[in-house]
């Protein structure tokens, strides 16, 4: 058994214009929250999610934020993983 909720994240493309899919795949079903920050760790916008699937896709933009390295922290009820994202 796979002791994580979360069992892998990752962002396509990366880096983007600010409009990337953030796949998550996970052990089992679950709501998740999807927190952006940027490099100083200021939280900058937050997306709560419901998950349908074990791996899921999710549409995230952040056209209408400055260049730069991003943070998205992703949880569940029980993990979280970190994803760094580069908008260009």
């Amino acid at each position: 058994v796979y002791p994580y909720i979360i069992k892998n994240a990752v962002a396509i493309p990366n880096p983007s214009n600010g409009v990337f899919t953030l796949s998550v795949e996970l052990t089992k079903l679950e709501n998740v929250k999807v927190d952006v920050l940027n490099f100083m760790g200021m939280l900058i916008k937050t997306q709560n999610t419901t998950i349908a699937a074990l791996n899921q896709d999710l549409v995230m933009d952040l056209s209408s934020f400055s260049a730069g390295t991003y943070i998205l922290r992703i949880t569940s009820a029980a993990d979280s993983r970190v994803v760094r994202v580069t908008k260009d």
